[in-house]
């Protein structure tokens, strides 16, 4: 089995490990789709809405078909979807005390399981959304890219990497007249 020493380097090289990602999952029951490449670009389809970051621009088509953007203003930010946490897991290293207990395949792709527990007088930070309660969880940590592929209410159907993106991906979700 992989030792924790082993999967702390690897969760901490994960950023360096992949160049673009697309996923399909589920976060508490609601299905989601991701596109990423690169923090200011990824497009997430997902509980009602369309969130689309091109560089300093970003869309949003919200639940009731309302369009919003920033329209290239710098100072307005777009809130990242929960699905892109699955991303960072280097800030598990800080926030969290990680023990490995078993490997597994998850989506056809080698991984281990972590148990996570929020470090004594830390607040697990951005991996909140896991935590319900003050309790150990167990994360699915990907053997080869070092993302996260799983914990409580988020489960992933599909995941791939490094596939190239037409450029209509990150464009504006809605016609001009919206």
């Amino acid at each position: 089995m992989i030792s924790l020493g082993e999967v702390l380097d690897l969760i901490h090289s994960s950023r360096q490990r992949f160049r673009t990602v697309r996923a399909a999952g589920s976060s508490n029951g609601a299905a989601w789709r991701l596109w990423w490449a690169g923090d200011d670009h990824f497009r997430y389809e997902g509980e009602g809405s369309v969130q689309v970051q091109a560089g300093g621009n970003w869309w949003l088509v919200d639940r009731d078909g309302r369009a919003h953007t920033n329209a290239g203003d710098p100072k307005s930010h777009l809130s990242a979807p929960s699905a892109l946490r699955i991303l960072h897991t280097p800030s598990l290293l800080s926030e969290m005390v990680l023990e490995v207990t078993v490997e597994e395949i998850v989506v056809g792709r080698r991984a281990v399981a972590v148990r996570a527990e929020p470090r004594p007088g830390r607040s697990p930070g951005r991996w909140s959304w896991f935590w319900k309660e003050p309790v150990p969880v167990e994360l699915s940590i990907d053997l080869e890219r070092g993302v996260a592929l799983g914990g409580p209410g988020l489960s992933l159907e599909e995941i791939a990497f490094d596939e190239d993106f037409d450029a209509e991906l990150f464009a504006r979700p809605y016609p001009d007249e919206h």
